[in-house]
């Protein structure tokens, strides 16, 4: 019976032995701290996070507890472009995560019409969050989803549910 507990404890503590813990700096382009960004950790060939964190005012998240392998990185920031790259973690690894500014996109369509088109009939521009970008980043709020989007701009008052408003940065055509 006690070779059996033994044997228990010894499958049980196994993977803990050769657990690691990754850190990974989120830094712009300016090798300035990233403080709030989303970092999730995947399978090198899943599309399921096994764990996620939020960066520290120093721009540092801290995933403990992975068994050595191969795994995927992705960093979702607010005003930077989504970032993915590919790690081997070891027993104890550092990884510096560096994000580009996102750029505003556009899809600009022009049709023809035999007359002039008054504004109010022609078409506006629109950006929209697709159901993968959704399940990828799985926001709390509807604010934090939008503060993701290109040119938009979020602002909250109070604790989460407080008040929210957002603004898009558009520009008019001289």
């Amino acid at each position: 019976m006690r070779v059996a507990g033994t044997v228990a404890s010894l499958v049980l503590l196994l993977p803990s032995a050769f657990a690691a813990d990754l850190k990974i700096k989120v830094v712009d382009p300016n090798s300035a701290s990233v403080v709030g960004a989303q970092v999730s950790i995947l399978p090198a060939e899943g599309s399921t996070p096994i764990q996620r964190a939020v960066t520290s005012g120093e721009g540092l998240a801290s995933i403990p507890g992975l068994l050595p392998g191969r795994y995927r990185v992705q960093v979702l920031a607010a005003g930077f472009s989504a970032f993915s790259a590919d790690v081997s973690v070891l027993q104890s690894s550092a990884f510096t995560a560096t994000l580009s500014i996102s750029s505003v996109t556009e899809t600009v369509v022009v049709s023809a019409t035999r007359s002039p088109a008054p504004v109010d009939e022609t078409g506006a521009s629109v950006s929209s969050l697709e159901s993968g970008e959704l399940k990828n980043m799985q926001p709390v709020a509807l604010a934090d989803a939008i503060r993701f989007l290109p040119g938009a701009v979020v602002n909250s008052a109070g604790q989460r549910g407080g008040l929210a408003s957002s603004s898009c940065a558009s520009w008019a055509a001289p």
